[in-house]
């Protein structure tokens, strides 16, 4: 796990130096099995108005709304990139069922807003949630504590851990306040109340604890889904697109075409950027980039349709042979008028397929085409294995 090393490290400790591996918060996320932890710990992360996700900070918050923000973080890796949290995590299963059991349609949506999802989870019944909290409550709300608590909990056996903890933090609340939080109870309302001096540390040095925090998550989820690509970009929510380079390349290669760019899956014809829609061929929520190579412009009612699903294998040898033949056409019309110049380097970083696959400087190679579709084929199959649907195919409206 990476390691955390920032100003005031040891509240974490008596002395406020640097940190280090020996900090209690640097060994909270040592030899975890389950992303329990990581979404706690991010979900602390909100509640104190760092992240933006909440309009204001809330540092004391009834535990239950504190849990349904902890299932809003776990929501975007799990329902909008398909990532796996490993067989023994319950968290993915609870996920999915709630997907597909609710009956609130923008819970299909990708890019589901947090408040919005807040809201659905909120008037979910309370009864859908008592085995997912309960594991929280035994598995996470006491154990996330247990690096500021070694040499208490030294000897004490794993099923009396959470009353121990349980005792030190009552002692605690009453007199150090050493440790990040505690619990209290009002009109029957149990809360998490983040103390003061963890919540000074934590913003202080948020830059480099959020940072931390990514890459140690990033790092879990790595090892469950060992073949997904670009996971540092799918463990929050998705990110506003830019799809600005898209847009200018397309209208200029629709200019250039003079009416002969069709669309590669309705074959109707695209003249005007008017009826000019850019689809992500393999999804973004598979690849969270917005790269040309991987863009196309489309009749405007192919994206709802398609949604992120995979269009059918059908459908590869079209793409590849339509974004070649564009590319070529843009390059060697640079210099006219209706071109919307894109820099050489900009365009390259567009066209960068892989590390060894470039299509702009692969242009002339007699292998650019083979080596174009084999990198799609790889991220289709990629694709196809970590769950997306690879059976769409365009149809007529009836």
């Amino acid at each position: 796990m990476g390691q955390l090393n920032v100003e005031g490290g040891e509240f974490l400790g008596k002395e406020r130096s640097r940190a280090s591996l020996n900090s209690p918060l640097s060994k909270v996320f040592q030899k975890t099995a389950t992303s329990y932890k990581f979404l706690f710990f991010k979900t602390i992360l909100d509640i104190l108005g760092l992240t933006g996700n909440l309009k204001e900070k809330r540092a004391s918050i009834p535990l239950k709304h504190f849990y349904l923000f902890f299932l809003v973080n776990s929501w975007y890796p799990i329902s909008t990139f398909k990532l796996s949290f490993g067989k023994i995590d319950q968290i993915g299963e609870f996920i999915l069922n709630l997907k597909k059991n609710s009956r609130e349609k923008s819970l299909l949506a990708y890019d589901i807003d947090y408040y919005d999802l807040d809201r659905i989870l909120i008037h979910t019944h309370d009864a859908y949630y008592k085995e997912i909290f309960d594991t929280l409550d035994k598995f996470v709300k006491y154990r996330f504590l247990t690096p500021y608590m070694t040499e208490e909990l030294r000897g004490i056996k794993d099923e009396k851990k959470n009353d121990k903890i349980r005792e030190l933090l009552e002692i605690d609340f009453k007199t150090e306040k050493k440790y990040p939080y505690h619990f209290d109870y009002k009109n029957e309302v149990e809360y998490l109340v983040i103390n003061s001096t963890f919540d000074e540390y934590v913003s202080s040095n948020f830059a480099i604890i959020y940072d931390w925090w990514r890459w140690n998550f990033a790092e879990y989820l790595s090892k469950k889904n060992p073949f997904t690509p670009a996971i540092l970009f799918k463990i929050e929510s998705p990110k506003k697109r830019n799809l600005a380079n898209a847009r200018i390349y397309w209208n200029s290669i629709i200019q250039l075409s003079e009416g002969r760019t069709k669309c590669i899956y309705s074959g109707k014809i695209i003249n005007s950027p008017k009826g000019l829609s850019l689809d992500h061929f393999l999804p973004w929520s598979f690849l969270p980039n917005d790269q040309i190579w991987n863009i196309i412009p489309t009749i405007n009612t192919i994206n709802s349709s398609k949604s992120d699903n995979l269009p059918t294998r059908d459908y590869i040898e079209k793409f590849i042979d339509f974004q070649i033949e564009s590319l070529s056409l843009y390059v060697a019309n640079i210099d006219k008028p209706v071109v919307h110049k894109i820099s050489k380097s900009t365009l390259a970083e567009e066209f960068k397929v892989s590390e060894s696959v470039n299509l702009l400087g692969m242009l002339q190679n007699k292998n650019l085409r083979q080596s174009y579709n084999d990198s799609v084929v790889r991220y289709y199959n990629m694709a196809e294995e970590q769950g997306f649907s690879s059976n769409w195919k365009y149809e007529l409206s009836k």
